[in-house]
């Protein structure tokens, strides 16, 4: 499995639960102007005039968490990020021209994104803004980035107003949790032939999303939840809530919740003698809830967005583990450095394959990026119409201290 280690497990919790803070506002359904983005070009102007290209520099710019809640997911994908440039520079860059990134600290609130997406755009003049980690916060600036439209690349913040149309200068990869439990539920219906199923999905939008995801497929095969169960963030007494998923006695039980709140739901049930099979959100894989819950969560099921990359036989995915782990003293990548990897691997294949360095070519570029393989993850492809560049993710179950993959990367049906 990736080196998922506990700073996934310390973003999540946060994500999931300050999401909701940002989403009851409204702020990331409108652009700047209060009215739905428009479109963004397709079309290449290789005589128009962007800022932050030089004779020797392209400027790119990054707002994400690295202080706050979500440090501990943040900067090891910025560190991921800068080495992929630093590798491209030290090869020659792009075009002539070395990459340089611009960093901003938002510290994973909405309001400082904003600000710090207005810096980038205005005083700083970068080309894009390429990578940062965290739902809240990117939100946060979504305004800014539609007004000004510039192009955002690959920021890891799973929700599911963005990847699509309605914030047309985000170019996605990570897949939502409505994706997650749709592939999750699929699975177990479909593979392991589960017929009834329970769900504990935290209030608001994310775990929305979840029951969206998971209804999908039960609704398409005419199975009902046995019991639909809604908590609240860092609830201290789970005894409740197991007590009515047992007396609701489904096969399966499914969850979204922040991770300790889902280990310490499962912990619960087993308390009381309700040991049904569990499947969660991709957070679960993290090593270091493995580490902390694993006694009481083998067999859970979970949908997976990064390639195991001990067990990886792909020769991208060998690769890079190889370079990173050379330049690094014999350390391996963890998953926040992977996505990082991946976040700047994405937007330089655009700007190489671009036929100007101009915003409108660039976008042309990742417009055309067409099942775009970086081992890592899913391949990706945007269009026109599509920002949603990864459709697909893998089944893992937890097995002793690790995982086992049940199911490769799969197309999330549509």
């Amino acid at each position: 499995m990736p080196r998922r280690d506990r700073r996934l497990t310390g973003l999540t919790v946060t994500a999931t639960s300050l999401l909701l803070m940002v989403t009851g506002c409204g702020v990331e359904r409108e652009s700047a102007g209060g009215e739905a983005a428009s479109a963004a070009p397709s079309t290449c102007d290789t005589s128009e005039k962007s800022p932050g290209v030089t004779e020797s520099e392209i400027n790119l710019g990054i707002t994400s968490g690295l202080s706050g809640p979500s440090a501990s997911a943040a900067k090891p994908a910025l560190e991921g990020q800068q080495w992929y440039f630093d590798k491209i520079n030290a090869d020659g860059g792009i075009q002539g021209r070395k990459i340089k990134l611009t960093v901003l600290d938002d510290q994973y609130q909405p309001n400082v994104a904003l600000q710090n997406v207005r810096r980038l755009v205005d005083q700083e003049k970068v080309f894009a803004i390429s990578g940062g980690v965290g739902t809240q916060n990117f939100v946060g600036g979504l305004p800014y980035i539609n007004q000004a439209k510039i192009p955002a690349v690959a920021p890891y913040a799973p929700s599911n107003q963005i990847g699509t149309m309605q914030n047309p200068y985000v170019y996605m990869l990570w897949t939502n949790f409505s994706d997650e439990f749709e592939a999750l539920t699929r699975f177990l219906v479909g593979e392991r032939k589960v017929k009834s199923f329970s769900i504990m999905a935290m209030n608001g939008d994310v775990g929305d999303d979840a029951l969206a995801g998971a209804k999908k497929v039960l609704d398409a095969e005419g199975i009902e939840f046995k019991t639909v169960v809604r908590s609240e963030p860092n609830t201290t007494d789970y005894r409740p809530i197991a007590e009515q998923l047992k007396q609701a006695g489904a096969e399966y039980v499914l969850f979204l919740a922040t991770p300790p709140d889902v280990g310490n739901a499962i912990t619960a049930m087993q308390k009381i003698g309700y040991k049904p099979g569990i499947g969660a959100q991709s957070d679960m894989l993290d090593t270091g809830w493995i580490e902390a819950f694993g006694p009481v969560a083998q067999g859970l099921l979970a949908p997976s967005k990064l390639a195991n990359l001990e067990k990886s036989d792909d020769p991208k995915v060998k690769q890079f583990v190889t370079d990173w782990t050379s330049a690094h003293g014999g350390k391996a990548p963890t998953s926040w450095n992977t996505v990082g990897y991946v976040q700047a691997l994405v937007t330089t294949e655009a700007l190489k394959q671009a036929e100007a360095l101009t915003r409108s070519c660039f976008e042309a570029s990742l417009q055309k990026m067409k099942d775009f393989e970086t081992g890592v993850i899913p391949a990706i492809t945007f269009g026109p119409q599509e920002r949603q560049g990864v459709r697909a993710a893998g089944i893992e179950a937890i097995k002793d201290n690790g995982t086992v993959t049940e199911q490769p990367f799969t197309a999330i049906g549509r």
